[in-house]
């Protein structure tokens, strides 16, 4: 994706499609979902409602950072292209993804739980990047980062020595990524302005010893503090993840017209109220 200078300017309805009133808003929540959902809805505190009705309404943009929405904008359709886009950015590499893998890991522990990854794909050469978004980035501490990345390091182990039975070396493991992106982060991320915070792994004699764990948490709160100028793909794709105000969208598609296609994808929800309240209630 690229800055663009387009002589059509868009508006927040081209954006998000044609506005309607708060009552036809409640008409459809009422009509398209059934009693559960709509208790569900009415049991909501009255600003989450009315976050919700300014959506259906179209005068207000719903952030990606509820799990379905998330997966719906970034894989829509399984096709991987604009999660390609995004990790390209924040491993400053083009990566090209080979699959979109199971959510469901190893077990990991007596009780049948399971590690299960928000979106992880395989990469082309081999590597495997685990993709989390967290609304309450506490939820997502070190130790639970740690059973995450030791399930995609046994994915992969796995797999290749099932496929490779005689002929299999450690050698052929390739790095695993996790990327933790956090909506509110918690307050060890807050004594400083940086939002991306990688992990980097080196002993005390510089021996070089290849790794395969790789860590990056993303302070979204820390972000929309700090940044004022949305001048490169990385701060258009960390503005897009969070950003619901018409205005900042606005000048967002405006300046990078390649992501109103995603927002054509995020307005489907208008028409799916049941399935939006869930996604609500879910992340409340």
């Amino acid at each position: 994706m690229t800055q663009e200078n387009t002589q059509h300017r868009y508006s927040i309805t081209d954006i998000l499609g044609a506005p309607c009133s708060e009552e036809e808003a409640r008409r459809r929540i009422r009509e398209e979902t059934d009693l559960t959902t709509l208790n569900v809805f009415h049991s909501m505190q009255t600003a989450a409602q009315e976050r919700l009705l300014e959506f259906i309404m179209g005068k207000r943009g719903l952030a990606i950072t509820y799990d379905t929405v998330f997966r719906h904008v970034l894989v829509p359709n399984g096709n991987p292209e604009r999660l390609e886009h995004l990790l390209s950015c924040l491993l400053k590499q083009k990566v090209t993804i080979e699959a979109i893998l199971n959510r469901e890991g190893c077990q990991i522990s007596e009780t049948a739980s399971f590690v299960i990854a928000d979106i992880i794909v395989k990469l082309q050469n081999g590597a495997l990047v685990n993709v989390e978004m967290q609304k309450i980035g506490y939820d997502f501490p070190g130790e639970r980062c740690s059973c995450y990345l030791a399930d995609m390091i046994m994915r992969q182990y796995n797999y290749l020595k099932n496929q490779n039975k005689k002929s299999f070396s450690y050698q052929d493991m390739r790095s695993v990524y996790l990327i933790v992106f956090m909506e509110h982060s918690p307050a060890q991320f807050h004594h400083t302005n940086e939002y991306i915070h990688r992990k980097i792994s080196c002993f005390d004699t510089d021996v070089q010893i290849n790794l395969l764990d790789n860590i990056t948490f993303i302070s979204l709160d820390t972000f929309r503090s700090v940044v004022q100028n949305i001048d490169t793909e990385q701060k258009a794709w960390l503005s897009f993840l969070t950003a619901d105000d018409p205005d900042e969208i606005v000048r967002l598609v405006n300046a990078y017209p390649e992501f109103l296609p995603c927002y054509r994808d995020i307005i489907s929800f208008r028409r799916r109220p049941k399935e939006l309240i869930t996604t609500f209630s879910d992340a409340l």
